[in-house]
């Protein structure tokens, strides 16, 4: 055989051996890539909702907030007619400021946002009135 016939058969062989060692660079960058590329979709699935999220949070705190509005008024007509209340009147009084003490400490409680730790997502319920 001549050198120029070996040449042409030793090409494809010595490519061969260059296409493998991409092969194995690639497969060694192909974990990484995996796991950007499922934190990409992770954050993206993320704040797609994040507008939608926040607005139905401060819905949330708005009506919380107008809760404890309504509470402090109750707790303030109660304590109002206990002042002006005869003997069995403010005994119904005292148990009405009582009652609107209460449901305000509830309705605050509600209002607190979760703490970072030990915090399960979950709202206790209050007792009712």
């Amino acid at each position: 055989m001549n050198s120029r016939a070996l040449e042409v058969l030793q090409a494809p062989a010595r490519r061969d051996v260059e296409l493998s060692g991409a092969i194995r660079e690639l497969e060694v960058v192909q974990h990484p890539v995996a796991h950007i590329r499922a934190r990409f979709v992770a954050i993206d699935a993320f704040l797609s909702t994040y507008s939608i999220e926040e607005q139905r949070l401060r819905g949330n705190l708005s009506e919380a907030e107008g809760g404890l509005v309504t509470r402090r008024e109750e707790l303030k007509d109660a304590e109002r007619a206990l002042v002006s209340a005869t003997d069995k009147e403010r005994e119904r009084a005292r148990m009405a400021v009582g009652r609107a003490e209460r449901r305000r400490s509830s309705s605050r409680t509600a209002n607190s946002p979760p703490t970072a730790t030990g915090s399960s997502g979950k709202q206790g319920r209050s007792r009712p009135c």
